[in-house]
């Protein structure tokens, strides 16, 4: 009788054990990319009367490396309205379930270094307010919310973050001579910038 009731507690165990990869694997299991792409719009929408959108871009290569990244943003407090992925040549990406299902995926040229112009150039309205985000950068859980705060408090100018990995701007901030498809300098879009703590 012990010996049919250890070969049951074994069978429970591996059943255990097979339902939590499957979970973590399939996305069933909190604190994984597929419960926050679940969650999101859940959250509520961050106070601002504007747009506000992410935009980021990456190499190809690099998609899986950036999901660390993902689920810090869709793990914030507050949603936005879009997230931008800016790539080079996106219809010939295969790209993973994942990004399609949280990121609208625009075309950049390659002449560019970082999506700040092209995010720039696709934006229709001047008061949208627009997150240039590093692909590589875990972003706290407030910082979403709290960035498009302090650009409440800091009204016509760009903010940065203390490390340099997020550019919070509006189209409206740049002459129409400033924002053009020659634009690679991207130095010109952070000049009097105030870098928030």
């Amino acid at each position: 009788m012990s010996k049919y009731i250890g070969i049951i507690v074994a069978i429970c165990i591996a059943t255990i054990a097979i339902w939590l990869l499957y979970s973590s694997l399939n996305g069933k299991n909190g604190g994984d990319t597929y419960s926050y792409i679940h969650n999101y719009p859940n959250l509520p929408r961050v106070d601002c009367k504007s747009q506000v959108i992410l935009a980021l871009t990456t190499d190809p290569e690099n998609i899986d490396s950036m999901k660390p990244m993902i689920d810090s943003i869709l793990n914030q407090t507050v949603k936005v309205d879009r997230i931008s992925l800016f790539l080079y040549e996106p219809e010939k990406q295969k790209l993973p379930k994942w990004v399609t299902d949280v990121m609208n995926i625009h075309p950049m040229s390659k002449e560019y270094k970082s999506c700040i112009v092209p995010s720039l150039l696709k934006e229709k309205e001047c008061d949208t307010v627009i997150l240039v985000l590093d692909e590589k950068k875990v972003y706290p859980k407030t910082f979403v919310e709290k960035m498009v705060s302090e650009s409440k408090k800091n009204p016509g100018r760009v903010l940065t973050n203390k490390d340099n990995t997020c550019i919070l701007m509006r189209p409206e901030y740049y002459d129409p001579d400033v924002i053009n498809r020659d634009q690679k300098d991207n130095s010109v879009f952070t000049k009097n910038s105030i870098q928030i703590k």
